[in-house]
């Protein structure tokens, strides 16, 4: 009896695990093909940057946590929020960066949108305010785009930023954001 050939049924039956297997297997190889072409592809990062800011010096002393560092600027009040994009006036890209969180100091949702275009070392670019915040585009002096958030007081606040660029361009990924608080509408760094 040990040598009894399968009957049909049993060799269906492996037939069918076999390819079902096989086919398993080729759906998980193609969607991970998939996957990573759409995550190569797909032009949308959101929390690429998060940040909480408790005080930028004075009574309320300094504290942060997140991307932006803990700064001693002496006050809270009138104070600039700078972020460095990964872009240069040598990159080609059209870029989106929404700014949304919360500023307890000015009791106001923050809810700041820049839109911009550098293509052949030519930059044109606008800050869409939602009345919320003064900001702005700028390029520091080393060729960097930089954004701005005015403050009229910092004190308590917390934001992410979501990005967006144009699909053959280089993303703006978790980490390549660079914040810093100062008292100038303009830095460097």
């Amino acid at each position: 009896m040990a040598d009894e050939p399968p009957s049909k049924l049993d060799l269906l039956l492996a037939a069918i695990r076999l390819f079902t297997n096989n086919f398993i297997d080729k759906v998980a190889e193609a969607k991970s093909a998939i996957v990573g072409k759409r995550d190569e592809a797909f032009p949308f990062n959101q929390c690429v940057f998060q940040a909480f800011i408790g005080g930028t010096g004075g009574p309320h002393g300094t504290s942060s946590d997140g991307a932006v560092p803990s700064t001693n600027l002496g006050r809270t009040e009138q104070v600039y929020l700078h972020l460095k994009l990964p872009y240069t006036l040598q990159d080609n890209v059209e870029f989106s960066i929404d700014v949304d969180g919360y500023n307890y100091g000015a009791s106001k949702i923050l809810d700041c949108s820049f839109v911009g275009r550098i293509k052949n070392g030519v930059y044109s670019g606008f800050a869409a305010e939602t009345n919320t915040h003064t900001s702005g585009i700028y390029t520091s002096a080393s060729g960097s785009i930089m954004l701005y958030i005015y403050f009229p007081s910092i004190y308590y606040t917390s934001f992410s930023i979501n990005a967006w660029c144009n699909v053959l361009a280089k993303k703006v990924k978790k980490g390549e954001l660079v914040g810093r608080v100062s008292l100038s509408n303009r830095m460097d760094f």
